[in-house]
Formats: C-alpha cells, structure tokens, sequence
C-alpha cells in the first residue's frame, strides 16, 4: 500500500494535542519531553513546526501510550475520548469480604512459612581465605636488557 500524505489540518491538530500533553506533563519543556522519550532534536522540530508538522510515528504513539504519561492515542489522533488512561482499572461489583479475609489469610500464612524458613536456615560456614601472592604495588618489573 502506498504512504498517503496526512492532510494539513489533521497535522496541525495532532501538533496541537502533543502541545498540550508537553505543557500538562512537562511545563512546556519540549527538550525534557524529548529525552524522557529518547526523540531526536530533529524529530521534535517536525513534529511542532508552524506550518507544516509531521505528526509522530507509530512506535513512539505506542511508546506514549504504554508509556509514563499513558497518553490516548485515540485522544492524540483524532480527539477523541480524554488524554489519559486512567492508572488504575476499576473493578466491576463490589468485592466478596469473606473471599477477601480468605485470601489474605493464605498470604499471611505464605509470608510465615517464608519466615521461619528464612530465620531457622543454617548459614553456611564462611570459606577461609588462602593468602595470595604479593603483587607489585603498581610497579612494573624490570625489563631485561637487550643484548648489542
């Protein structure tokens, strides 16, 4: 399939929406944004140019999104939906107390288990150390001469 060519206004909009991740994330600081990211001073300019921006390519779009900032790709591109995912997925229902108290239990009782063989483990003895050989302290040896 042939590359097609991102119209203007789509370009302008999609520099529009990195603008505004740069300023909520970043101060505005386009450089940070940039290293946090691993981007090229070169790729930064093309995709901010006035006039004519190139929107960012599809790894760094999965790099944002799978990211620090967890940006919405779907947000970034066309606009819709919010900026960001959410850090955290809400779980559906309310959970069951008593699986709850049963699950915690198990994990107390791991975490004892684990304990006890951790502080009733012998430790090995320590090996002795055999003396090496003195070493020159930094000295060379002395060459031996050449013959005439």
């Amino acid at each position: 399939m042939p590359k097609r060519e991102i119209e203007a206004r789509s370009a302008a909009q999609v520099r529009d929406r990195l603008l505004q991740v740069v300023s909520d994330k970043y101060q505005g600081n386009q450089a940070l944004f940039g290293r946090t990211y691993g981007v090229s001073h070169g790729a930064l300019t093309q995709w901010f140019h006035r006039r004519a921006p190139a929107p960012p390519s599809v790894p760094f779009l999965l790099a944002m999104a799978k990211g620090r900032d967890r940006v919405n790709p779907a947000w970034l591109l066309c606009g819709w939906g919010t900026p960001y995912e959410p850090r955290f997925i809400k779980m559906r229902g309310t959970p069951d107390p008593q699986r709850l108290a049963a699950r915690v239990a198990e994990q107390d009782a791991v975490i004892a288990q684990l304990r006890e063989t951790l502080l009733t483990k012998p430790k090995k003895p320590k090996r002795k150390k055999t003396p090496t050989p003195r070493k020159t302290r930094g000295r060379r040896s002395p060459k031996p001469r050449r013959r005439r």
